[in-house]
């Protein structure tokens, strides 16, 4: 087991965004969005602004060892309702590794601390890794609706569109994936 004392998450800053375009990238197609593509200065700052700037958001960093490692993202905040919605990415070279397991449960004792009472997430079908994690993890599925894809067209030839075809639809001439609404109660 890891040591979970180097596994941490404190409020993001920017000086963690930009080591975030040191990180290896999502080979897949499937995963593309979850690359850190900015590269200027004023991109990672842009980005920094758009994510950390919204009303009701908050954003995480995951720091391993001292280095970011990833975010987490805690948006639609409701104080009066005790609710939100999480999300996480992470440098690929970290995933496989439990360390998403860890930093998600001690995440999730902090906002049971914080007297959240309903957190939420969306995971793409595809996504059989991160499923597999927040079902361990207690949240359980609420329903199933259809996003459009952002990483290109689907294509049968690809083998990740192919093994992951239940996962997609085609509809008005673009792509689309289904995603499952999850929810855990504290």
């Amino acid at each position: 087991m890891k040591n979970i004392s180097d596994l941490y998450f404190r409020k993001l800053r920017l000086e963690d965004v930009y080591t975030f375009k040191n990180w290896k990238k999502h080979e897949s197609v499937l995963f593309y969005d979850y690359n850190f593509m900015e590269e200027t200065e004023e991109d990672i700052k842009n980005w920094y602004k758009w994510k950390t700037e919204v009303p009701f958001t908050e954003y995480y960093a995951i720091i391993y060892k001292e280095s970011p490692i990833g975010y987490m993202s805690l948006k639609n905040i409701n104080k009066i309702l005790k609710t939100a919605t999480i999300g996480i990415a992470m440098d690929p070279k970290y995933i496989d590794h439990g360390l998403g397991s860890l930093i998600l449960e001690k995440f999730l004792d902090y906002l049971r601390d914080e007297n959240f009472k309903i957190i939420y997430l969306n995971v793409a079908l595809y996504n059989n890794r991160a499923l597999k994690v927040y079902k361990k993890l207690g949240f359980k599925i609420k329903y199933k609706f259809v996003m459009k894809f952002n990483n290109g067209e689907y294509d049968e030839r690809n083998a990740d569109f192919y093994n992951n075809r239940d996962s997609f639809k085609r509809m008005l001439n673009r792509t689309f994936f289904y995603v499952y609404k999850m929810e855990k109660k504290l």
